[in-house]
């Protein structure tokens, strides 16, 4: 009985839990169902119902088109144009044309990466530019489906890993402002198919940089669904965060499954967890920041589909497509 308590309690080691990082032409999107997992995921479709029902007027759109190669188009930049002041501003680059709308590039072919492919990317393809602005979706590179690297470079086959965008904030005035952003999908087409519905597995990071004396501007947080087993060895058996990338499980002294980061992920980033949605109607961030008198935030937002989560398995979505969009006001 000694024997048995002893095995039970021991944790999983990286290497039942851990797998190679994700390929798209294989990412992780085999295996089989459980009952359980199947009354849950139709349980999530009735939300997809719910999902996105609400559109926002002014918005940063971003779509996805989930693994089918369908193009997305455009993505749009706006303020809220309920908000007749002129107190905030947008712009492409920190010292381009301020405007109320910018336009960007979506993604198609959007395949999952994981998340130290994602952080590895933006360290050498976004950060390092002199001029950040806009556009900087990453792909496999060269577009060869069995490679591992994400490139800057579409490639021929045009195959998508991350929406990566980048752009600018300012402060009209001569005193600081509070304001409003908010993140949401605003339209959502669930899989045709009996598979995982891929908002389960989304994850988005945001980046708020302040280019002025003002660090109360700054920030980053990764955001993600809630998982389908609750449990975290930081939060207790109530607590629902998802893990950012790898998760390894463990029993407590009550026998309770928890989880945590794998241990062999190489990014910081990658070593903990989610911010939940902020709720189940869409909205993924909502929340208040400070912008400094006449001044400028550089916002980076990425998207990716995390082919490490326990979500990313069994049959590839079809038709499912997600749009995002953002505002603010203040």
């Amino acid at each position: 009985m000694a024997d048995e308590e002893k095995e039970n309690s021991q944790e999983e080691t990286p290497e039942e839990n851990a797998s190679a990082a994700p390929q798209p032409d294989t990412p992780g999107m085999v295996g089989r169902e459980t009952a359980e997992q199947i009354t849950k995921r139709r349980k999530r479709r009735n939300i997809a119902a719910i999902v996105l029902s609400v559109a926002l007027l002014g918005f940063i759109g971003f779509t996805i088109a989930a693994f089918l190669g369908r193009v997305s188009g455009n993505f749009t930049v706006a303020l809220n144009p309920r908000n007749k002041s002129d107190n905030l501003s947008l712009s492409q680059y920190a010292d381009g044309d301020l405007t109320s709308t910018l336009l960007a590039d979506g993604i198609a072919n959007a395949n999952p990466a994981a998340s130290d492919q994602v952080f590895d990317y933006l360290d050498n393809n976004v950060k390092n530019q002199d001029n950040l602005g806009g556009s900087y979706n990453a792909y496999w590179n060269d577009g060869i489906v069995s490679g591992s690297d994400l490139s800057s470079e579409q490639g021929e086959e045009g195959v998508a890993a991350a929406l990566v965008y980048v752009f600018y904030l300012h402060n009209n005035t001569e005193e600081s402002l509070t304001y409003t952003y908010q993140f949401s999908i605003s339209d959502y087409v669930a899989p045709l198919n009996e598979a995982h519905e891929p908002y389960e597995y989304l994850r988005i990071g945001l980046y708020r940089e302040s280019l002025s004396d003002d660090d109360s501007s700054e920030g980053f947080d990764i955001y993600g669904y809630q998982s389908l087993e609750p449990g975290t060895i930081d939060g207790g058996v109530d607590d629902t965060r998802e893990c950012v990338s790898k998760t390894s499980k463990k029993k407590d002294e009550n026998g309770n499954i928890l989880r945590y980061p794998s241990p062999d992920l190489e990014r910081e980033e990658s070593k903990g967890y989610c911010t939940p949605f902020y709720d189940e109607t869409g909205v993924i961030i909502r929340d208040n920041a400070t912008i400094a008198p006449m001044g400028v935030v550089r916002y980076t937002i990425v998207s990716w589909l995390e082919g490490n989560d326990q979500e990313c398995a069994g049959a590839v979505p079809e038709g499912a497509i997600m749009t995002f969009q953002m505002e603010f006001d203040g």
